[in-house]
């Protein structure tokens, strides 16, 4: 599981915002396949292009928190589900996506 950018705490309260204005539920949008390694999953999400980093996860390490996985957009792109937006809750979101990674295919 990938998203790009820094994962600044102002930005995720944004996008939780408007994920939660235009869905009806708390979230942000990452891209995920199943079995799909790094560079492959980059190849395939086009929008993550415009990043200079990335930042991983799994499906397991967020399903810890509490985060459901929702398909939403065309695959890869799913919307992760918060359990709250509280600033405890999206510092561990972002701690579970470890450090930002320099993007290979950045433009």
């Amino acid at each position: 599981m990938l998203r790009g950018g820094m994962m600044l705490g102002r930005d995720l309260a944004l996008a939780a915002e408007r994920c939660q204005a235009q869905l009806g539920f708390p979230g942000i949008s990452v891209f995920a396949a199943a079995g799909t390694g790094f560079r492959e999953l980059l190849l395939a999400a086009p929008a993550l292009r415009t990043y200079r980093v990335v930042r991983r996860s799994t499906a397991g390490a967020v399903r810890s928190l509490g985060c459901e996985l929702v398909a939403t957009g065309i695959a890869p792109h799913v919307t992760l589900r918060l359990p709250g937006t509280d600033f405890a809750t999206l510092a561990r979101l972002r701690d579970l996506f470890g450090p930002p990674i320099p993007n290979p295919l950045a433009r």
